[in-house]
């Protein structure tokens, strides 16, 4: 069993880690795109359209994982 503050931990530690990772990178790399000069627009377009796909769905995780904490904390468990 894991106690509540534990899972709260590693699910703070994952949150974390996907959003310095996916946000941070992500966008870096949307840049470097942009100013890559051996891509065609169309292929310039295709990666911004991926990547910003990406970026969404790691921002609505990050809700979804918030949302979860925050039941897990309020909630009347203490081990999962």
């Amino acid at each position: 069993m894991i106690t509540k503050d534990n899972f709260l931990g590693m699910l703070k530690k994952s949150l974390t880690g996907e959003d310095e990772f996916i946000l941070r990178y992500g966008k870096e790399f949307l840049n470097r795109v942009a100013e890559c000069e051996t891509l065609s627009d169309e292929e310039k377009k295709e990666i911004k359209d991926l990547t910003e796909t990406i970026l969404k769905d790691t921002q609505r995780h990050a809700q979804v994982i918030g949302k979860m904490m925050k039941d897990i904390k309020e909630g009347p468990r203490n081990e999962f």
